[in-house]
């Protein structure tokens, strides 16, 4: 789940999200044009299955410690 605390909607398109953030930290990016609305929040489930939705992440987090990152890609 991403929070949005500001009044104001936040664009997240173009962001990564990964559980490998050394190994592979663009494992999955938002959508272009994603925003989370103000005071509000973006849930999405990371249970492998991205058949099921577009809130279904394709990988999922590891039981007994399971990280997540959410990152901006600039090239270098």
């Amino acid at each position: 789940e991403l929070y949005n605390a500001d009044v104001l909607p936040v664009d997240v398109g173009g962001l990564y999200l990964s559980d490998d953030p050394v190994g592979r930290p663009r494992r999955y990016p938002l959508p272009p044009f994603s925003f989370i609305g103000g005071r509000s929040h973006l849930l999405l489930i990371a249970d492998g299955d991205p058949e099921e939705g577009g809130d279904h992440l394709d990988f999922r987090l590891a039981a007994e410690s399971g990280i997540i990152e959410l990152s901006e890609w600039a090239e270098p």
